[in-house]
C-alpha cells in the first residue's frame, strides 16, 4: 500500500512538484494570468526554508495533427477506394528552461534523449508514448503544431524524446518544451514590428507600426512620447533609423500604468544612395515598386530619381520573455510541504504587496485535492483490512489452542497430578501455539516477498491507468515495517490467545485422568 501511495505521488509531484506559485484570480497554473519573471522573487523564493529547487514554467494548450495517412479498403459492390485519415489531439504544453531538474522524466526515458533547453533550438520537444502512439509520431520526426492567439498560428517542433511515466491521465497530455517556445506562442507580452505603406502620403514615405500580444489597446512612442497614431511620414534626405516603442493602455494612452504590458522596440533603418532628389519614387499600379534583397522581405530598396532608399527591417524581439505561467518549487522532503507552504506564504505575502501584483500559493494537494483525498482513503482501507487479518489470525488461532489442548487433556491433568501448576502448562500452550504462528508467518512472508519481486521486476498484475492512475501494482520494500507487522502480529496474536488458555485452570486432574 506504501509503494502504491509513493509511487502516485512522486509522479504527480514529478509532473508538477510540491508547491506553485501563479497570479492571483486564476483557477490554476495554466489558465491564470501571465506573470511577470522577477529575478528578485526567484531570488527571494530560493531562499526560503524547505526550498530545494524553483523554477519558471510557462504552460500553453496547443493541437497536434498527424500526417495524413491513407487507407485502402474494399466496398460492399467490390470496387476499392481510400480516404485519407489525419488525427487530430489537443495537449498541453509545459515550458521549462535550462534549470528545470528533468530527472523525473529521465528515469522515465523510453526512447531518445532529453531536450537541450540550453542551446539555440527552441523546437525540440518531449512526449509521451501515448500521444505518439495515438498521432503516430516517431522519433525525431518534425511536427506541426497549432496555438491559437488573435489567430491561429503554426510551429513545427521537433521529437527528441519519448517519455512514459505510467500515470495515464497526465501521459496523455502533457508535453514537454522549451519556455522560450511557450513564451512566444501563449501571446504573452508585445511584439512590434515597422512596415513601409505601399502608398505615399503628401509625397513622403508612410511608415506603420505593428503590434500583436497585449489588450490590443496600443500606443505608439515614435520619439516624442506615447501616443495613439500608429503612423508616421517623412521624406528622408539623409541616412536614418525609425524607431518605435509599442505598449498597450487600459484607460490613457499618454500616462504610465503598471496594469501596462511590457513595450517591445522595432526599427527600420533607411541608407540613401544616389540623388533621390533627381526624380519622384518609382511606382507600379499606384504603389510603391520595391526591389527585395533577401528571401524574407526583410531587405528591399526603391528607386527615387537616380537614387534609391535602402531599406532593413528589424522587428521587435517581443516581451514575452518576461513573462511566464508561475514558479513551481519543490521541497526537499513530502513531510515538509505543510512548513514549506506556510514559508512561502509568509515570505511572499508582503513583497508580492509592495509590488502591486497578487501572487497565489498552492500545494500539489490542494491542486490534484481528488488524487490526494484518494490515497487518504487508502490508509483507511489498508487499516481496515489489517484489523481483519489480524482479527481472523486470532480467532484461528484460539480456535486452534481449544483443540490442541482438549486433545491434550488427559496430559494436562497427569502434569497437574505430578504438581504443575497452571501457568506452567499455559505456558508450555503458548509457546506450542507460538511456534506454529512464527511458522505460518515464515511461509507467508516467503511466499509474499516471493510475489512482490515477481511483481516488481515482471510487473505480473497490470492495472487500469483509467482508474488507478498506474499500469501495473508499484512495490515498496519497508524493512522497517516489513519487521513492525510481523512483531506486531506475534504479539497481538499471542497476546490474544492467552484468553482461550485460561481454559486450563478449569481442568482438574481427576476429571482429566478419567476422562482418558
Amino acid at each position: 500500500m506504501t509503494g502504491f501511495k509513493n509511487e502516485v505521488r512522486d509522479k504527480v509531484i514529478g509532473y508538477g512538484a510540491h508547491v506553485q506559485i501563479m497570479k492571483s484570480g486564476g483557477s490554476s497554473i495554466i489558465d491564470s494570468d501571465a506573470l511577470v519573471l522577477d529575478s528578485a522573487m526567484l531570488h527571494e523564493i530560493k531562499t526560503i526554508k524547505y526550498v530545494a529547487k524553483v523554477f519558471p514554467v510557462g504552460y500553453k494548450p496547443g493541437i497536434f495533427q498527424s500526417d495524413p495517412d491513407s487507407v485502402f479498403y474494399t466496398l460492399k459492390e467490390g470496387r476499392d477506394t481510400f480516404e485519407i485519415q489525419q488525427e487530430i489531439k489537443g495537449v498541453l504544453f509545459k515550458g521549462v528552461d535550462a534549470t528545470y531538474d528533468l530527472s523525473f522524466f529521465n528515469e522515465n526515458l523510453i526512447a531518445g534523449r532529453l531536450p537541450d533547453f540550453g542551446s539555440d533550438k527552441q523546437n525540440e520537444i518531449l512526449i509521451s508514448k501515448r500521444v505518439a502512439e495515438q498521432l503516430r509520431f516517431e522519433l525525431d520526426e518534425e511536427v506541426g503544431a497549432f496555438f491559437v492567439q488573435n489567430k491561429p498560428i503554426k510551429r513545427n517542433f521537433r521529437v527528441v524524446g519519448i517519455f512514459e511515466t505510467g500515470l495515464e491521465d497526465f501521459d496523455k497530455d502533457i508535453v514537454i518544451a522549451d519556455l522560450r517556445s511557450v513564451q512566444i506562442n501563449s501571446g504573452w507580452g508585445i511584439q512590434a514590428s515597422i512596415r513601409l505603406a505601399d502608398t505615399l502620403f503628401q509625397d513622403r514615405l508612410l511608415f506603420e507600426a505593428e503590434a500583436i500580444g497585449g489588450n490590443g489597446q496600443y500606443k505608439y512612442d515614435w520619439g516624442r512620447g506615447f501616443g495613439v497614431s500608429s503612423k508616421i511620414a517623412i521624406a528622408p534626405l539623409h541616412d536614418t533609423t525609425i524607431r518605435v516603442i509599442v505598449s498597450d493602455y487600459f484607460y490613457s494612452p499618454y500616462e504610465e500604468e503598471e496594469e501596462a504590458t511590457i513595450a517591445d522596440t522595432a526599427y527600420i533603418h533607411i541608407r540613401i544612395e544616389g540623388d533621390i532628389l533627381s526624380g519622384p519614387v518609382a511606382m507600379e499600379d499606384d504603389r510603391i515598386k520595391r526591389t527585395f534583397l533577401d528571401e524574407e522581405g526583410f531587405r528591399f530598396s526603391i528607386r527615387v530619381g537616380t537614387g534609391e532608399y535602402l531599406f532593413e527591417q528589424e522587428d521587435g524581439k517581443g516581451s514575452s520573455k518576461f513573462y511566464i505561467s508561475g514558479y513551481e518549487v519543490l521541497a526537499d522532503n513530502w513531510e515538509d510541504l505543510e512548513k514549506l507552504d506556510e514559508e512561502v506564504k509568509s515570505d511572499l505575502f508582503l513583497m508580492s504587496m509592495e509590488k502591486g501584483t497578487a501572487v497565489e500559493i498552492r500545494t500539489i494537494k490542494e491542486i490534484y485535492r481528488d488524487i490526494f483525498a484518494w490515497l487518504s482513503f487508502l490508509d483507511i482501507n489498508f487499516v481496515i483490512i489489517v484489523i481483519m487479518m489480524i482479527v481472523i489470525s486470532v480467532i484461528t488461532m484460539g480456535a486452534a489452542l481449544l483443540v490442541l489442548i482438549l486433545e491434550k487433556t488427559a496430559a494436562i491433568g497427569l502434569l497437574k497430578a505430578v504438581g504443575a501448576g497452571n501457568w506452567l502448562i499455559r505456558k508450555v500452550f503458548l509457546y506450542q501455539a507460538g511456534y506454529l504462528i512464527i511458522r505460518g508467518m515464515l511461509w507467508g512472508n516467503g511466499i509474499g516477498v516471493a510475489l512482490a519481486l515477481m511483481q516488481q521486476y515482471f510487473q505480473i498484475i497490470p492495472l487500469d491507468p483509467e482508474v488507478y492512475y498506474l499500469n501495473a501494482v508499484p512495490i515498496e520494500f519497508n524493512v522497517f515495517h516489513l519487521l513492525l507487522l510481523n512483531v506486531g502480529t506475534i504479539v497481538v496474536c499471542v497476546f490474544a490467545l492467552i484468553i482461550p488458555s485460561y481454559f486450563i485452570t478449569k481442568i482438574t486432574p481427576v476429571k482429566a485422568l478419567k476422562f482418558s
